[in-house]
């Protein structure tokens, strides 16, 4: 048996799974090839990490990056897939010939329709028959009279100043956070959130162990706003257990006192809450 077939038989023989045949062909490969040895190695060092330590939590917020990445791949059977396999089977060469070609047809053709839309000069006695042009006598604006010293000074004091400290953002007191109930929803408004608020979103979605969702229960893929895509709407379902625990880490988040929620939901399980949340750019 050769490497390549050996190599894919590797986990199957770390499994005591092959026939004893295809086993020992195996084991042959092994101990000829040096590079499939340091595979059949490092498969082992692997499969002992995982048996001595467990299933390791992933990092806050890996859901959701995985999510978006796999969004932003296109579908197996989808049109954009079908050109990016048959434009990877043309050459470089035609690529360029055809490019070379196509920049020579540009030039000629605007050559072409330079030429003829090109003005013919005109002769010189016409040239001196024509008088001319003068430009248009420019208007004169009147100069603004001074005004007393007294006056500009109130009006200098009058008019505000560009340059001042910037509006703080609204901190919400805790006597006017509405206490949370899990027959009353709430929405929350976040106002000036940045372009990755919705990361942040889903990775308070993880932390609780909760799900976003559209109002149809559709999962719902995080992704950057911008001035295009300033506003989105969606939804924050979370078991019952950590919805209290959501509720504060939002109107943190917020920075303002949520609303009832008396709208739409996503369909929900008895075990279950859901919050609305309207994210801005």
């Amino acid at each position: 048996m050769d490497s390549f077939f050996a190599r894919n038989r590797l986990s199957a023989y770390l499994d005591h799974s092959l026939p004893r045949a295809e086993a020992i062909a195996v084991a042959e490969a092994v101990a000829r090839d040096i590079s499939l040895s340091a595979d059949l190695l490092a498969m082992k060092q692997a499969l002992n990490l995982l048996n001595d330590d467990g299933p390791k939590a992933a990092p806050p917020g890996f859901k959701a990056r995985t999510m978006a990445l796999i969004a932003k791949k296109p579908v197996s059977g989808s049109q954009v897939a079908w050109i990016q396999r048959r434009l990877a089977r043309v050459p470089t060469e035609f690529v360029a010939v055809l490019g070379a070609g196509l920049i020579v047809l540009v030039a000629i053709n605007h050559d072409k329709f330079g030429t003829q839309a090109a003005s013919p000069a005109k002769n010189p006695t016409q040239a001196m028959a024509d008088p001319p042009l003068e430009a248009p006598p420019k208007a004169q604006t009147p100069a603004p009279a001074p005004e007393p010293s007294g006056n500009s000074q109130a009006k200098a004091q009058a008019q505000p100043t560009a340059t001042g400290p910037k509006p703080k953002r609204a901190t919400v007191k805790p006597d006017s956070v509405p206490v949370y109930d899990p027959a009353k929803p709430l929405a929350y408004r976040i106002l000036h959130g940045g372009d990755q608020v919705l990361y942040d979103i889903a990775t308070l979605a993880d932390q609780a162990g909760g799900r976003l969702v559209d109002v149809h229960g559709k999962l719902f893929i995080p992704h950057s706003l911008n001035e295009a895509r300033s506003f989105r709407q969606l939804y924050l379902v979370t078991p019952l257990s950590t919805a209290a625990t959501t509720h504060t880490a939002l109107v943190g988040r917020s920075g303002m006192a949520p609303y009832t929620l008396d709208g739409p939901k996503p369909p929900l399980s008895a075990d279950e809450t859901v919050f609305l949340i309207e994210a801005q750019l």
